[in-house]
């Protein structure tokens, strides 16, 4: 038996990469939709990353184009990716709104 000294052990960091690897890509995959009739949450896969994980409606349901083009560059962006994002979801299970209340950050938007 030789001593380990102050070198990691090889498994130890290999099971740190796995874990640093599944988190990444848990965070750029999915997501958490809140809907804007009903306020439930849902746990989605996306079709693309990003880094973005909690997802709320800039306009409601129903909007009209005149609508969008009153909106703010940066408000603009974020309707973009939601309508991206959200709409094109591979895989949705809803989940409670408790949880779902804590997995969201309240942004300035909500």
């Amino acid at each position: 038996m030789t001593p380990l000294g102050n070198r990691v052990p090889t498994r130890l960091l290999a099971c740190v990469f796995a874990l640093l690897l599944l988190f990444l890509g848990f965070r750029l995959m999915t997501g958490i939709y809140v809907d804007d009739e009903w306020g439930d949450h849902f746990w989605f896969v996306k079709h693309q990353p990003s880094w973005q994980f909690a997802f709320s409606p800039v306009l409601p349901n129903g909007h009209e184009a005149s609508d969008i083009a009153r909106l703010s560059a940066a408000d603009k962006a974020a309707h973009d990716l939601f309508s991206t994002t959200v709409k094109d979801r591979r895989f949705e299970v809803s989940i409670p709104s408790v949880i779902g209340a804590l997995l969201v950050s309240k942004g300035p938007r909500d």
